[in-house]
Protein backbone atom coordinates (compact mmCIF):
# COMPACT_ATOMS: atom_id res chain seq x y z
CA UNK A 1 0.00 0.00 0.00
CA UNK A 2 1.28 3.50 -1.15
CA UNK A 3 2.07 5.75 1.92
CA UNK A 4 1.89 8.78 -0.03
CA UNK A 5 -1.87 8.13 -0.82
CA UNK A 6 -4.63 8.67 1.25
CA UNK A 7 -6.58 5.26 1.81
CA UNK A 8 -8.74 5.75 4.69
CA UNK A 9 -12.46 7.31 4.05
CA UNK A 10 -12.02 8.58 8.06
CA UNK A 11 -8.47 10.29 7.48
CA UNK A 12 -9.25 14.19 8.85
CA UNK A 13 -8.94 15.93 5.57
CA UNK A 14 -11.59 13.02 3.39
CA UNK A 15 -13.81 13.74 6.20
CA UNK A 16 -13.51 17.79 6.47
CA UNK A 17 -13.48 17.58 2.40
CA UNK A 18 -17.08 15.44 3.01
CA UNK A 19 -18.04 17.66 5.35
CA UNK A 20 -18.50 20.32 2.72
CA UNK A 21 -21.48 18.42 1.26
CA UNK A 22 -23.85 20.58 4.16
CA UNK A 23 -24.33 24.07 3.18
CA UNK A 24 -24.75 25.62 7.10
CA UNK A 25 -20.33 23.87 7.53
CA UNK A 26 -19.75 25.20 3.84
CA UNK A 27 -21.15 28.61 4.93
CA UNK A 28 -19.72 28.85 7.75
CA UNK A 29 -16.03 27.51 6.82
CA UNK A 30 -16.44 29.95 3.99
CA UNK A 31 -15.09 26.84 1.76
CA UNK A 32 -16.51 25.60 -1.42
CA UNK A 33 -16.03 22.10 -2.88
CA UNK A 34 -15.17 22.10 -6.57
CA UNK A 35 -15.29 18.84 -8.17
CA UNK A 36 -13.30 18.19 -11.77
CA UNK A 37 -10.30 19.08 -13.56
CA UNK A 38 -12.66 21.60 -15.34
CA UNK A 39 -14.09 23.93 -11.93
CA UNK A 40 -10.30 23.20 -10.51
CA UNK A 41 -8.60 24.87 -13.91
CA UNK A 42 -11.63 27.96 -13.40
CA UNK A 43 -10.84 28.28 -9.58
CA UNK A 44 -7.19 28.85 -10.39
CA UNK A 45 -7.53 31.27 -13.13
CA UNK A 46 -10.13 33.07 -11.56
CA UNK A 47 -7.51 33.79 -8.56
CA UNK A 48 -9.35 31.81 -5.81
CA UNK A 49 -7.66 30.67 -3.00
CA UNK A 50 -6.93 26.70 -3.17
CA UNK A 51 -7.28 24.93 0.09
CA UNK A 52 -6.44 21.71 -0.59
CA UNK A 53 -6.47 19.36 -3.96
CA UNK A 54 -7.30 15.76 -3.53
CA UNK A 55 -7.03 13.26 -6.92
CA UNK A 56 -6.74 9.45 -7.49
CA UNK A 57 -3.88 8.18 -8.61
CA UNK A 58 -5.43 7.15 -12.22
CA UNK A 59 -6.38 10.63 -12.82
CA UNK A 60 -3.00 11.71 -12.39
CA UNK A 61 -2.06 9.54 -15.39
CA UNK A 62 -4.25 11.10 -17.43
CA UNK A 63 -2.89 13.43 -20.28
CA UNK A 64 -2.49 16.89 -19.20
CA UNK A 65 -3.33 15.78 -15.65
CA UNK A 66 0.21 16.36 -14.09
CA UNK A 67 0.51 19.71 -15.09
CA UNK A 68 -2.69 20.49 -14.06
CA UNK A 69 -1.31 18.90 -10.63
CA UNK A 70 1.48 21.09 -10.76
CA UNK A 71 -0.43 24.21 -11.78
CA UNK A 72 -2.27 23.51 -8.16
CA UNK A 73 0.78 23.03 -6.04
CA UNK A 74 2.18 26.29 -7.19
CA UNK A 75 -0.91 27.85 -6.34
CA UNK A 76 -1.85 25.88 -2.93
CA UNK A 77 -2.89 28.45 -0.61
CA UNK A 78 -1.06 27.38 3.12
CA UNK A 79 -3.93 29.62 4.44
CA UNK A 80 -7.48 28.23 5.62
CA UNK A 81 -10.05 28.75 8.34
CA UNK A 82 -9.18 26.69 12.46
CA UNK A 83 -9.36 23.32 12.65
CA UNK A 84 -9.17 22.84 8.74
CA UNK A 85 -6.57 19.47 8.63
CA UNK A 86 -3.08 20.48 6.02
CA UNK A 87 -4.21 23.49 4.45
CA UNK A 88 -2.44 23.39 1.36
CA UNK A 89 -1.64 19.89 0.63
CA UNK A 90 -2.37 18.57 -2.76
CA UNK A 91 -2.54 14.60 -2.60
CA UNK A 92 -3.28 11.30 -4.12
CA UNK A 93 -6.61 9.70 -2.58
CA UNK A 94 -7.82 5.97 -3.25
CA UNK A 95 -10.78 5.81 -5.07
CA UNK A 96 -13.19 4.75 -2.02
CA UNK A 97 -11.81 8.01 -0.10
CA UNK A 98 -12.90 10.02 -3.25
CA UNK A 99 -16.30 8.26 -3.76
CA UNK A 100 -16.71 8.74 -0.09
CA UNK A 101 -15.76 12.75 -0.79
CA UNK A 102 -17.50 13.31 -4.30
CA UNK A 103 -21.06 14.46 -4.58
CA UNK A 104 -21.74 12.45 -7.64
CA UNK A 105 -22.30 8.93 -8.41
CA UNK A 106 -19.58 8.92 -11.01
CA UNK A 107 -16.93 11.20 -9.71
CA UNK A 108 -14.28 12.78 -12.11
CA UNK A 109 -11.00 12.13 -10.24
CA UNK A 110 -10.25 15.35 -8.83
CA UNK A 111 -12.00 17.62 -6.36
CA UNK A 112 -10.78 20.91 -5.03
CA UNK A 113 -11.90 23.06 -1.72
CA UNK A 114 -11.20 26.49 -2.55
CA UNK A 115 -11.81 29.69 -0.19
CA UNK A 116 -14.86 32.30 -1.00
CA UNK A 117 -13.46 35.38 -2.25
CA UNK A 118 -14.84 38.00 -0.12
CA UNK A 119 -17.57 40.46 -2.39
CA UNK A 120 -17.72 44.26 -1.17
CA UNK A 121 -21.65 44.41 0.21
CA UNK A 122 -21.81 47.80 -2.10
CA UNK A 123 -22.26 47.34 -5.75
CA UNK A 124 -23.48 50.79 -7.13
CA UNK A 125 -22.03 51.54 -10.42
CA UNK A 126 -22.50 48.23 -11.52
CA UNK A 127 -25.56 45.58 -13.14
CA UNK A 128 -26.70 43.27 -10.51
CA UNK A 129 -29.01 40.17 -10.82
CA UNK A 130 -31.68 39.16 -8.01
CA UNK A 131 -32.74 35.58 -7.32
CA UNK A 132 -35.77 35.92 -5.31
CA UNK A 133 -35.56 32.33 -3.95
CA UNK A 134 -34.81 30.10 -7.01
CA UNK A 135 -34.55 26.50 -5.49
CA UNK A 136 -33.25 24.81 -8.41
CA UNK A 137 -29.34 24.53 -8.25
CA UNK A 138 -29.64 24.18 -11.87
CA UNK A 139 -31.59 27.20 -12.63
CA UNK A 140 -29.13 29.24 -10.24
CA UNK A 141 -26.28 27.51 -12.41
CA UNK A 142 -27.98 28.84 -15.45
CA UNK A 143 -27.98 31.96 -14.58
CA UNK A 144 -24.53 32.98 -13.17
CA UNK A 145 -23.25 31.04 -16.62
CA UNK A 146 -26.08 33.48 -18.56
CA UNK A 147 -24.88 36.52 -16.65
CA UNK A 148 -21.28 35.87 -16.72
CA UNK A 149 -21.50 35.82 -20.75
CA UNK A 150 -23.75 38.70 -21.70
CA UNK A 151 -22.76 41.24 -18.83
CA UNK A 152 -19.29 39.70 -17.85
CA UNK A 153 -17.54 39.61 -14.27
CA UNK A 154 -18.76 43.06 -13.27
CA UNK A 155 -21.97 41.80 -12.98
CA UNK A 156 -23.13 40.93 -9.05
CA UNK A 157 -25.41 37.81 -8.06
CA UNK A 158 -27.74 39.11 -5.30
CA UNK A 159 -29.12 36.00 -3.76
CA UNK A 160 -31.47 35.11 -0.95
CA UNK A 161 -30.63 33.05 0.99
CA UNK A 162 -33.94 30.91 1.17
CA UNK A 163 -32.70 29.75 -2.45
CA UNK A 164 -30.21 27.38 -3.40
CA UNK A 165 -26.70 27.65 -2.26
CA UNK A 166 -24.97 29.63 -5.26
CA UNK A 167 -21.71 27.59 -3.58
CA UNK A 168 -23.05 24.72 -3.77
CA UNK A 169 -21.62 21.79 -5.53
CA UNK A 170 -24.24 21.11 -7.86
CA UNK A 171 -24.43 25.51 -9.00
CA UNK A 172 -20.79 25.14 -9.53
CA UNK A 173 -21.79 22.44 -11.67
CA UNK A 174 -24.43 23.85 -13.65
CA UNK A 175 -22.41 27.20 -14.17
CA UNK A 176 -19.43 25.70 -15.81
CA UNK A 177 -17.49 27.93 -13.23
CA UNK A 178 -18.89 30.97 -13.60
CA UNK A 179 -19.48 31.23 -10.43
CA UNK A 180 -15.62 31.87 -9.76
CA UNK A 181 -15.71 34.45 -11.74
CA UNK A 182 -18.93 36.96 -10.62
CA UNK A 183 -19.40 38.69 -7.23
CA UNK A 184 -22.03 37.24 -5.62
CA UNK A 185 -23.86 38.49 -2.17
CA UNK A 186 -26.33 36.18 0.26
CA UNK A 187 -29.24 37.99 2.11
CA UNK A 188 -31.84 37.78 4.39
CA UNK A 189 -33.64 41.00 3.32
CA UNK A 190 -33.75 40.86 0.04
CA UNK A 191 -36.22 44.17 -0.15
CA UNK A 192 -33.93 46.05 1.63
CA UNK A 193 -30.77 45.15 -0.35
CA UNK A 194 -32.93 46.23 -3.63
CA UNK A 195 -34.12 49.45 -1.97
CA UNK A 196 -30.50 50.43 -1.20
CA UNK A 197 -29.44 49.70 -4.75
CA UNK A 198 -32.49 51.99 -6.28
CA UNK A 199 -31.59 54.79 -3.89
CA UNK A 200 -27.63 54.65 -5.44
CA UNK A 201 -28.87 54.39 -9.10
CA UNK A 202 -29.62 50.86 -10.33
CA UNK A 203 -33.53 51.06 -11.93
CA UNK A 204 -34.95 47.49 -11.49
CA UNK A 205 -36.64 45.34 -13.72
CA UNK A 206 -39.46 42.85 -12.40
CA UNK A 207 -39.15 39.96 -14.27
CA UNK A 208 -43.76 38.66 -14.05
CA UNK A 209 -45.18 35.31 -16.19
CA UNK A 210 -47.61 38.10 -17.05
CA UNK A 211 -48.94 41.50 -17.18
CA UNK A 212 -45.64 43.56 -16.88
CA UNK A 213 -44.91 45.67 -19.91
CA UNK A 214 -43.31 43.88 -22.87
CA UNK A 215 -39.30 44.21 -22.63
CA UNK A 216 -38.18 46.15 -25.63
CA UNK A 217 -36.11 48.84 -26.37
CA UNK A 218 -38.42 52.27 -25.21
CA UNK A 219 -38.20 50.88 -21.45
CA UNK A 220 -34.43 50.79 -21.30
CA UNK A 221 -32.40 53.55 -19.01
CA UNK A 222 -29.28 54.25 -19.12
CA UNK A 223 -26.87 53.44 -16.20
CA UNK A 224 -26.61 49.99 -13.98
CA UNK A 225 -29.44 47.88 -14.16
CA UNK A 226 -30.93 45.41 -12.08
CA UNK A 227 -33.02 42.54 -13.04
CA UNK A 228 -35.02 40.27 -10.51
CA UNK A 229 -35.96 36.74 -11.00
CA UNK A 230 -38.20 35.03 -8.99
CA UNK A 231 -39.17 31.82 -7.37
CA UNK A 232 -39.81 28.66 -9.90
CA UNK A 233 -43.61 28.33 -8.27
CA UNK A 234 -44.03 31.37 -6.63
CA UNK A 235 -43.09 34.38 -8.27
CA UNK A 236 -41.30 37.42 -7.13
CA UNK A 237 -42.43 38.17 -3.45
CA UNK A 238 -45.14 41.13 -3.75
CA UNK A 239 -42.17 43.64 -1.22
CA UNK A 240 -39.91 42.70 -3.65
CA UNK A 241 -41.53 42.82 -6.82
CA UNK A 242 -42.50 46.51 -5.68
CA UNK A 243 -39.42 47.82 -6.12
CA UNK A 244 -38.77 47.10 -10.07
CA UNK A 245 -40.91 47.80 -12.77
CA UNK A 246 -43.02 44.60 -13.52
CA UNK A 247 -41.79 43.73 -17.13
CA UNK A 248 -42.91 40.14 -19.22
CA UNK A 249 -41.52 37.91 -22.16
CA UNK A 250 -44.09 37.99 -24.62
CA UNK A 251 -44.89 34.17 -25.87
CA UNK A 252 -47.24 33.25 -28.56
CA UNK A 253 -47.65 29.90 -27.59
CA UNK A 254 -50.20 27.92 -25.03
CA UNK A 255 -47.59 28.10 -22.72
CA UNK A 256 -47.84 28.78 -18.55
CA UNK A 257 -44.84 30.31 -18.37
CA UNK A 258 -41.08 29.88 -19.37
CA UNK A 259 -38.43 28.09 -16.96
CA UNK A 260 -36.45 30.60 -14.63
CA UNK A 261 -33.45 30.60 -16.14
CA UNK A 262 -34.51 30.67 -19.77
CA UNK A 263 -36.89 34.15 -18.57
CA UNK A 264 -33.94 35.30 -17.30
CA UNK A 265 -31.22 34.97 -20.00
CA UNK A 266 -33.41 36.13 -22.67
CA UNK A 267 -34.24 39.65 -20.65
CA UNK A 268 -30.48 39.24 -19.60
CA UNK A 269 -29.82 38.91 -23.27
CA UNK A 270 -32.13 42.07 -24.06
CA UNK A 271 -31.26 44.30 -21.94
CA UNK A 272 -27.82 44.16 -22.23
CA UNK A 273 -28.13 44.22 -26.55
CA UNK A 274 -30.29 47.47 -26.15
CA UNK A 275 -28.09 49.38 -23.46
CA UNK A 276 -25.13 48.76 -25.59
CA UNK A 277 -27.08 50.35 -28.62
CA UNK A 278 -27.81 53.65 -26.36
Amino acid sequence: MDPSVIHSPRHPLALAVAGLHDRAQRRAAHLVLAEGPHLLVEGLQAGWDLVTCLYTPDWADGEGNARLLVRARGQACPVAPAGWPRPGLVAAVSDRVMMRMASTDTPQGVLSVFAVRPVAPEVAGGSVLVLDRLQDPGNVGALARTALAFCGPDLRLLCDRLGADPYGPKVLRASAGAVFRLGITESADLPGEVARLGQAGVHFWALVPDGGQPLSRELVRPGPFGLIVGNEGEGIAPDLQALGTPVSIPVRGPVESLNAAVAGAIALFALTQWMARM
